[in-house]
């Protein structure tokens, strides 16, 4: 649950007691969403950046910046359904896709291959 009125996001048991709370700091959260596995939270901030967070703690794991410093605050999150890819939405209209740079040059090289190209990567 997220609470604009201290600008924490907090986790709670089925029982209603709290496991963990996280807070914001002087931006404020914009968007949630979570892998599939429901492991890991992907929390979008008015800053622009996303926070990575490991459930149920809220362990804070890792912040991402958009590479276009103008972005503007996050607008939407969304995972693909392996979770190898993150698609983020800005407030300025500016959108990009966020992966392992290891897993995009393997899946270029794969779609290349299957197109008959080989050896250009």
């Amino acid at each position: 649950a997220y609470s604009s009125k201290d600008n924490a996001l907090r986790v709670y048991a089925l029982t209603g007691e709290e496991i963990a709370s996280l807070s914001f700091g002087p931006s404020f959260m914009t968007c949630l969403t979570a892998s599939s596995c429901g492991n890991y939270v992907f929390a979008g901030e008015s800053t622009g950046s996303i926070r990575i967070l490991e459930v149920p703690f809220l362990a804070d794991l890792q912040a991402l910046s958009p590479t276009n410093s103008s972005a503007g605050r996050v607008d939407f999150i969304t995972l693909s359904p392996c979770n190898n890819f993150l698609l983020c939405g800005y407030r300025s209209g500016y959108v990009e896709l966020v992966t392992d740079k290891g897993q995009l040059f393997e899946q270029k090289k794969k779609a290349l291959e299957d197109l008959g190209i080989y050896g250009l990567l």
